[in-house]
């Protein structure tokens, strides 16, 4: 399976609550990521893209739609004075989105700020998010953030990677001067 074809699947399993028989034709997606490519690798540029090739993969290649049709709307988050994501701004995005489009799913936010207000209102709202970003541990509290679908890293993954050599050496990690220590 090459490269396109696993965004296609991918794409596909992350919308697969929407095509449950009796769902209507059209579903409706909003992408909600900062402009800002060089300071985000989650940005709308470098994300989009990726997103339309999976949608072309499932409409043409596959099949797999039953006879939806995805419409993905794009949203920034970014403050275009500060250049940075906004809070603020991706809370009125995602009202917004929720009062006039009825998304069935958000992609985005991937800043930790922006994410923390939006993964709360999307599962209020019992809509699926699925983003890249949220590594803080809070993300992990699933009473909280029920439908929030992270595919990046994580800091409780990061800090059982780091665990994981050191129990294997039968260091103990909870006190630092168990530690070796090097020569600087």
């Amino acid at each position: 399976m090459g490269c396109r074809s696993a965004r296609g699947w991918c794409l596909l399993l992350a919308l697969s609550c929407c095509l449950l028989p009796g769902c209507g034709g059209n579903i409706t997606v909003a992408v909600m990521l900062p402009d800002n490519h060089e300071k985000y690798p989650w940005a709308l540029p470098r994300v989009l893209p990726a997103i339309l090739m999976a949608n072309e993969d499932l409409h043409g290649k596959h099949g797999l739609l039953l006879g939806h049709h995805i419409n993905i709307l794009n949203y920034s988050t970014e403050d275009p004075i500060a250049g940075s994501c906004a809070e603020s701004r991706a809370q009125v995005v995602a009202v917004d989105a929720k009062l006039y489009i009825r998304p069935d799913a958000f992609f985005g936010p991937g800043c930790v700020y922006p994410l923390a207000s939006v993964g709360r209102f999307a599962s209020h709202w019992k809509l699926p998010l699925i983003t890249a970003g949220g590594p803080a541990y809070g993300f992990d509290k699933r009473e909280e953030y029920r439908t929030i679908v992270r595919s990046g890293p994580s800091t409780t993954k990061l800090g059982g990677l780091c665990q994981r050599p050191a129990h294997a050496l039968q260091l103990d990690v909870s006190r630092r001067g168990d530690l070796p220590r090097h020569a600087a």
